[in-house]
């Protein structure tokens, strides 16, 4: 096998994207209660990037490789247009003020009815940082 990544370097990486969405989040969004997670992609870059998977500085590594953020919380009375609102606030809140710029950062925003439930009641997928040119 081939080791694609130092995946310790990467776990440090993802535990810093979380502690500054936590910190950025937490202010006008703690009533949610919500469960941030990160983890880093080793398997995506597009051309142009220069990613370093043995980086080992989790800031720097951080505006190098991708992330995948999920942010998820339980409410079994949230109305779809509702949940809609709160994940574009969500999702503005991150791209304008996130203190970094992680590459093509993969956001999934989900709720859930109750806390053991594996479907999302309702998600939204973002793609924030684009490096992607698209041509118009």
């Amino acid at each position: 096998m081939l080791c694609t990544s130092d995946e310790y370097g990467g776990k440090l990486a993802s535990n810093l994207l979380v502690g500054h969405v936590h910190a950025l989040l937490a202010p006008n969004f703690g009533d949610l209660v919500f469960e941030i997670n990160a983890s880093e992609d080793p398997g995506t870059y597009y051309g142009g990037e220069e990613p370093d998977f043995f980086e080992r500085d989790p800031a720097l590594r951080l505006m190098l490789n991708h992330q995948n953020l999920t942010i998820s919380w339980v409410d079994p009375f949230i109305q779809e247009d509702e949940f809609t609102l709160i994940a574009q606030d969500l999702a503005g809140l991150l791209e304008t003020q996130l203190p970094l710029r992680n590459p093509n950062l993969q956001v999934q925003i989900m709720v859930f009815d109750v806390e053991a439930q594996q479907v999302p009641r309702y998600e939204m997928d973002y793609f924030l940082f684009s490096t992607v040119n698209s041509g118009q």
